[in-house]
């Protein structure tokens, strides 16, 4: 077989198995009118609802995070994320989610806000995605999420020579997160990870984070409260004809 004929044969079955990554996805063209909640939802790490380490976020402080917000932004705060309390009780910090500046069923995509309470004052800010659970859609209306359908940072793709990052295409960042959801995915025996672990399975705590690097995909779960207090783990996929299939699942690492 000739040297041209190789190649181009090379180039058909990596662009086959490429096609069975990037398809489109008609879901994210449809826009949405968002309308604003009257006053922000607020979700306590880890389970969504207040406890002894993550206890009741007051009136008032509420109220103190939209004051410090409005001096930043005029976008208006839906959601507010509230970390466990440090050990002498002061709280560790807030995350706030403005209204996102692109919505649509499948995908929302906005700016976040790191706020140190006892500091008064904002201390970091990043584009966050949130996106539904496979089987479900967003609406105008804003809603409390669940565990597993919290925004987290937006995702990237890293050139392996240059290491430049660039965010990753809306459709292919719904399609990872619909597969490193899905129990389902996570059923090879090959896969050798504790599937009874007395915090979560990967596929059901939030998605901390997505990176793609050349063929290699990489997305991580769980929980980090506060620096480098938390845990998580770590997924490994691989991009195949049809689709994504799951390499590894290393954890969960305790920070």
């Amino acid at each position: 077989m000739r040297t041209g004929m190789v190649r181009w044969l090379v180039l058909v079955i990596g662009a086959l198995a490429l096609a069975g990554c990037e398809r489109s996805q008609s879901a994210t063209t449809t826009k949405i009118a968002l309308t604003p909640p009257a006053q922000p939802f607020v979700f306590y790490d880890e389970t969504g609802e207040p406890s002894a380490r993550t206890p009741v976020f007051a009136e008032f402080e509420i109220r103190e995070v939209v004051r410090w917000m409005a001096a930043r932004t005029s976008d208006p705060i839906w959601l507010i994320r509230v970390k466990p309390s440090a050990s002498d009780g002061r709280r560790a910090g807030v995350i706030a989610y403005v209204v996102p500046d692109q919505a649509t069923p499948r995908i929302r995509v906005g700016k976040a806000y790191y706020v140190a309470p006892f500091r008064g004052s904002i201390v970091g800010t990043w584009e966050y995605v949130q996106i539904p659970l496979p089987s479900q859609r967003f609406t105008d209306q804003f809603t409390k999420p669940s565990v597993t359908d919290m925004p987290f940072r937006y995702p990237v793709v890293v050139d392996p020579n240059t290491k430049q990052e660039s965010p990753m295409p809306q459709e292919e960042v719904i399609r990872i997160a619909d597969f490193v959801r899905q129990p389902s995915n996570y059923q090879d025996p090959a896969l050798k990870y504790p599937r009874h672990w007395s915090q979560g399975a990967p596929y059901a705590v939030p998605i901390l984070g997505i990176r793609r690097e050349g063929s290699r995909t990489f997305v991580s779960t769980g929980y980090v409260f506060n620096g480098l207090w938390g845990w998580a783990w770590s997924v490994r996929l691989a991009c195949t004809a049809g689709g994504y299939r799951i390499t590894s699942v290393e954890g969960p690492l305790i920070l």
